[in-house]
């Protein structure tokens, strides 16, 4: 007895499909291996450093290319340079005398102080190429400085924030400590992306503080307890100081 069977289907309509199929996903993929966006270039890092001198204050400029910093040998300081793609730095010439610096948002020019043990001291600019440094300001002590998106450079001196445009002109008093809350001193400004805010260190009798300050009304209030020099990173977080340990916490720009 002849027992019916289906007829095969056929192979056309299978095989059609499944070699367009692997065309097209062949294609995608050579599209993809020729076609991919290309890594973008990263800047080498190189860190090599032997410590001959003392090595101060650190300063990096804001697109990680240089490495700017203050060398002290007994009570003479030295401003040096080093490309981060480089193992040495050198120092930067007419920088002599200067430390605790600043680079400006472009990277061209830093900021920094002179007059180490005077009780007058100065600020300038010097152009990261090197040459003649040009007075901003008297400043009475040096306790940092920050170079803002507008064009400006708080600097503490004394006891409160100073405010100068980088150009030149009179400088401002923007911040004082309030002695009836127990502030002492204000130290290490430093300004937030789009120089809005400013961060900076309150210093008190038994222990420190990191505030917000808005330039423009003088207030500020206090956003971390027992914690010094805090600055503002691109990944949302504020970092600062507690004894000898680096800490990290979230900073919604946001609410700020």
């Amino acid at each position: 007895v002849a027992v019916p069977t289906a007829p095969m289907p056929a192979k056309r309509k299978w095989w059609f499909p499944l070699t367009a199929g692997a065309i097209l996903g062949g294609a995608g993929v050579a599209w993809g291996l020729l076609h991919h966006v290309p890594a973008q270039p990263r800047t080498p890092v190189h860190w090599i450093y032997t410590q001959k001198d003392y090595f101060l204050v650190p300063s990096l400029s804001r697109d990680g290319s240089r490495l700017a910093a203050t060398e002290l040998l007994g009570s003479e300081v030295k401003l040096s340079l080093r490309m981060m793609d480089q193992t040495e730095g050198k120092l930067i010439p007419g920088a002599e005398g200067l430390f605790y610096s600043e680079f400006s948002p472009d990277g061209q020019w830093i900021a920094a102080f002179s007059g180490l043990n005077a009780s007058v001291g100065k600020l300038k600019k010097i152009p990261v190429t090197g040459g003649t440094p040009i007075t901003l300001a008297d400043t009475a002590g040096a306790y940092g400085i920050t170079w803002g998106d507008d064009d400006t450079i708080v600097y503490a001196a004394g006891k409160g924030l100073m405010r100068i445009n980088s150009a030149g002109g009179a400088a401002q008093t923007i911040a004082m400590p309030d002695a009836k809350k127990g502030e002492m001193a204000f130290r290490t400004p430093h300004f937030l992306p789009g120089s809005h805010a400013l961060l900076f260190t309150v210093a008190t009798a038994s222990s420190s503080q990191i505030a917000l300050l808005d330039p423009k009304t003088g207030k500020h209030r206090v956003v971390v307890n027992n914690g010094k020099d805090g600055r503002y990173v691109p990944s949302g977080h504020l970092i600062y100081l507690r004894g000898n340990t680096l800490f990290a916490a979230a900073l919604d720009r946001k609410s700020v």
